[in-house]
């Protein structure tokens, strides 16, 4: 039947429906037309459009469709319609409706098809409404219909329904076989109609409603249409290199077929399993090829109006939430559909999803999420023929990678990398984008900076192994740009100065760089002065990042003080002489700039400190010949010309040695070095002369570590000395050279103390009974008051007073406990450091003059009674029941002032005696308590003499015991 409404009057509806194998139809003597309401631009329930036999489905059925112009007032409106069964002609023509199996509603209520054209869904002037099977109404009562509607029909009908939506999508993707935009424009319209109808199915019963007694729900008819798509795609994921397709595959690319499936799956909004999603991820992976084939495939997709960058992020964000990682191969046609530009070579202030060419994918997320890291880099190193098809490609690997897996993914793609030189950049950019991430983390993990110490050594390895390449492709100065935000980034992540290795790698990495220059046969793309200005102003900014850096991490002073002097950073050195070891070129100053920021640190400290610090053993001995160390001794040798040896203790013997004989040397009068006049003032006058003659006269072994020059000088020193000091004695010194002794009395009388020292065991030693009185001691009076009457030994006042007392001393036990005390507090408690003999002026400092007051004191508290229990208890200990012998000792303690009266020596030591009978006899009670306690006896017990009620309190009792 004609339509009253020409095609571009209205819109064209095209009907397709079945008409089942039970149902009896033949083309040669039925007909079939649809009657519905008057918005089909006919008459209401008249024949409006005649349907027409197009093909036999065999077991199915006959496939009929028609079409008819309806007015464009009809479009997004419900309209009822039915199929209607011709039967014979003219007056013996026999009409019968298809039959609806749903119960009416209301009574004299039709239940009918329901066309409604979705404008939207329009994108010419044709719709095609899919239809399902036809049905008739059984024969028989309508009870027996009802019953038949109930328990079989209903599955019948899903059953139908599915079999007609599967040749339905059959006669769309056949739309396909011929491969062009205009074809792809109607597939993508037809299926969109076909789903909008089978999607929910509709009946219509005075308005459009769902057919819910039907049952069909909008999931199965998902999983029905997933289970048509995956038959789809069964051929090209089983297929075997060389294979043919099965005959009637309607699309013959791999591909092309994908990008269809994906389509549907956004279209529709599938559903899909971990399993379907890298099925889907195999078919869109393209097959390793080159970049024309790769367009060859896709050109058309790009003509038609759907979204395929979005479509293709959905699937990968889908893939990243259920874990799958066949995505990554997918990432090609991702950035085909993307239409990118040529990678950019300054792109270090593009971000980092533009670059990766990642937009829209939450890569970092994914990072976090990742488990397993080697599944990821194997899954890369399967498909990296798909780096050739790609530029962006790799960027993008690097970006969606792990920290931890970066460096094994730059091993295994060094050939690669060998390929294509330019990619070199791609690894730094790449890291520096990880390190502006990084830097968002407030606080970052050691696993995590050690895997930055691990990219970095990666990063020289690749600049050491294409050092004649990456020039090639890349300019010098997008390198160091690069580099330059590198040693940035890298010095605000590390805050910790044991991780300084990170910060000295990328300076590293960039003085490599600087050192490259571009193979013979390109011309540079700097001149000279540009290239010199690009050096200078990148190295001032490393070194100004460097120095930042490292007074950032050096907040505290160099030194910590305790009982030694010790680093208050222990890498301290070692991170000086890792940055000084770098070698920048020498113009640039960058190794004078560090040196000069360590000497700064060095000089805050007291001198005494540097010198302590540096003959430590916490000094790093390795490496005394480097910059650092070098530095390190002349700020100690400056510092050491300042009187602070004094006090300073040798623990490493060669420093120590090194020390002492800089000292020597540097101080020593430089003009006319051996005259006997400029030696003398020089031993009067020098601040470290004291020191240095106590510890060459004292110390055989440090000694043997002083230079051969030190010690020719300080011969000489002695020579002198000794010379002028027996002109004193002998009267035959200069005036000139009396006078400057006169003027520094004090250094010359301490020397004079010193040197006898080193002859006292040689004079005791000697045999004295063969000698006259005169040649062992003077008899005359010294020339001036700065001499002492000479005797053998020739000791000094102090020295002399020591010697008097200890022999006068010799036989109290108690004055021997102090000696010994006071010598135990010299000794190191943790045994770390050998101890030395001590001069006898040190002697006199530290042993003697602290015992002999502590015994002076004692002396005073016994004759006035102040003396303790406490003292008592520890001092008079082993007088405890000899008590004869303690009165000899306190005999003897009152040598130390022979004409003071001693009758408080018997009162004291009654007392003594008294306290400690006491004392024993409090413990005895105790004794006896816990025995008491222990066995639970009640019987009250008799303690003999000690009278009732509390006990004496005195030091160490504990009270009176009671039953």
């Amino acid at each position: 039947m004609r339509s009253w409404l020409n095609p571009e009057e209205g819109i064209t509806v095209y009907f397709h429906a079945i008409i089942p194998k039970h149902v009896t139809f033949d083309p040669k003597l039925h007909t079939v037309f649809i009657r519905g309401a008057e918005e089909l631009g006919q008459p209401e329930w008249s024949d409006a459009c005649e349907m027409y036999y197009t093909e036999n489905l065999h077991e199915y059925g006959s496939l009929i469709e028609g079409s008819i112009v309806i007015p464009r007032q009809s479009l997004d409106r419900a309209i009822p319609y039915k199929y209607v069964l011709h039967c014979g002609q003219g007056s013996n023509c026999t009409v019968e409706y298809e039959y609806i199996y749903e119960q009416p509603q209301k009574a004299g209520e039709h239940v009918n098809r329901c066309l409604y054209v979705k404008s939207s869904l329009l994108r010419s002037r044709d719709w095609h409404q899919y239809d399902d099977i036809i049905c008739m109404r059984p024969p028989g009562t309508l009870e027996k219909f009802q019953n038949l509607f109930t328990n079989k029909m209903k599955k019948e009908l899903v059953k139908g329904k599915k079999m007609a939506a599967k040749i339905m999508l059959g006669r769309i993707f056949s739309i396909l076989q011929t491969w062009n935009p205009i074809n792809l424009r109607n597939f993508f319209t037809q299926f969109r109609q076909f789903y909008s109808v089978v999607r929910v199915p509709m009946i219509y019963e005075g308005k459009a409603q769902p057919w819910h007694s039907l049952g069909l729900r909008e999931e199965e008819v998902k999983k029905h249409l997933w289970k048509y798509l995956k038959k789809q795609m069964r051929p090209f994921l089983e297929r075997k290199s060389g294979d043919a397709l099965p005959e009637g595959c309607p699309v013959k690319s791999r591909l092309r077929m994908g990008l269809i499936i994906l389509f549907l799956v956004e279209d529709t909004k599938l559903c899909l399993s971990e399993r379907d999603l890298t099925s889907l991820c195999s078919i869109l992976c393209p097959s390793p090829c080159s970049p024309d084939a790769l367009h060859s495939d896709l050109h058309y997709i790009l003509f038609t109006s759907e979204r395929w960058q979005v479509y293709l992020v959905n699937l990968c964000q889908r893939c990243m939430v259920a874990r799958v990682i066949d995505w990554l191969g997918i990432l090609p046609v991702l950035h085909y559909c993307m239409q990118l530009a040529p990678p950019r070579k300054d792109s270090v202030n593009q971000s980092e999803d533009i670059w990766a060419a990642l937009k829209g994918i939450s890569f970092s997320q994914f990072q976090k999420e990742l488990l397993n890291e080697s599944k990821f880099l194997d899954f890369m190193e399967s498909r990296k023929q798909l780096l050739s098809m790609d530029e962006y490609l790799f960027r993008s690997w690097f970006s969606l990678l792990p920290l931890g897996s970066l460096v094994p993914y730059m091993e295994n793609f060094t050939e690669y990398l060998s390929l294509m030189p330019a990619r070199v950049l791609d690894c730094f950019l790449g890291t520096h984008y990880r390190l502006q991430r990084l830097q968002k983390i407030s606080k970052i993990s050691e696993d995590l900076l050690e895997h930055v110490g691990n990219v970095f050594k990666m990063l020289m390895y690749l600049v050491n192994i294409y050092q004649g390449m990456i020039l090639e492709k890349t300019s010098l100065e997008s390198y160091l740009t690069v580099c330059l935000k590198l040693h940035e980034a890298v010095c605000r992540i590390t805050k910790r100065l044991r991780f300084y290795e990170i910060p000295a790698l990328s300076a590293e990495v960039i003085c490599r760089i600087i050192g490259l220059r571009p193979p013979v046969d390109m011309v540079e793309d700097l001149g000279a002065t540009a290239r010199k200005g690009l050096l200078t102003d990148v190295l001032q900014g490393v070194l100004a990042i460097t120095r930042s850096w490292l007074r950032t991490v050096l907040a505290e002073n160099m030194f910590w003080k305790g009982s030694t002097v010790l680093f208050t950073y222990p890498e301290e050195i070692q991170v000086w002489r890792r940055l000084v070891g770098i070698n920048f070129p020498a113009e640039h100053g960058w190794k004078e700039s560090l040196l000069g920021d360590m000497e700064g640190r060095l000089k805050q400290e007291r001198p005494l400190s540097q010198i302590s610090a540096f003959c430590s053993p916490h000094w790093d001995a390795a490496g005394l010949e480097d910059n650092v160390a070098r530095s390190f001794e002349k700020c100690v040798i400056e510092a050491s010309r300042i009187s602070v040896l004094e006090g300073v203790s040798c623990h490493d013997l060669h420093k120590f040695g090194s020390l002492v004989s800089a000292v020597i040397t540097k101080s020593w009068p430089r003009n006319n070095r051996e005259g006997l006049d400029e030696i003398l003032e020089y031993l009067l006058t020098g601040p470290d002369v004291k020191q240095l003659f106590k510890l060459y006269g004292t110390d055989e072994k440090l000694l043997a570590n002083i230079t051969e020059d030190a010690k020719r000088l300080m011969a000489a020193a002695s020579s002198v000395f000794t010379e002028v000091a027996g002109d004193v004695l002998n009267g035959s010194i200069l005036v000139r050279r009396l006078e400057l002794i006169l003027k520094h009395k004090s250094q010359f009388l301490d020397l004079w103390q010193l040197v006898d020292f080193g002859e006292i065991e040689a004079r005791h030693m000697e045999d004295l009974n063969c000698k006259r009185l005169n040649e062992i001691m003077s008899l005359s009076q010294p020339l001036s008051s700065a001499c002492k009457q000479m005797t053998h030994y020739n000791l000094g006042p102090k020295v002399q007073e020591m010697a008097e007392r200890i022999d006068s001393l010799t036989d109290s036990h108690i004055f021997q406990i102090f000696w010994e005390e006071a010598t135990e507090s010299l000794n190191d408690p943790k045994g770390e450091y050998e101890s030395r003999p001590l001069a006898l002026t040190e002697a006199y400092e530290y042993l003697y003059l602290p015992c002999y007051q502590r015994f002076m004191k004692l002396y005073q508290d016994l004759k006035s009674g102040d003396v303790t229990f406490a003292e008592i208890d520890v001092i008079f200990k082993d007088f405890v029941d000899k008590y004869n012998d303690l009165t000899l000792d306190l005999q003897i303690m009152c040598e130390v002032h022979p004409q003071a009266q001693r009758g408080w020596i018997s009162e004291r030591v009654e007392q003594i005696k008294e306290y400690h009978s006491l004392h024993q006899a409090i413990s005895s009670a105790k004794v006896i308590c816990k025995v008491k306690k222990d066995f639970g006896l009640t019987a009250l017990l008799s303690f003999g003499t000690v009278p009732p009620g509390p006990a004496p309190q005195g030091h160490g009792s504990s009270g009176a015991c009671t039953p």
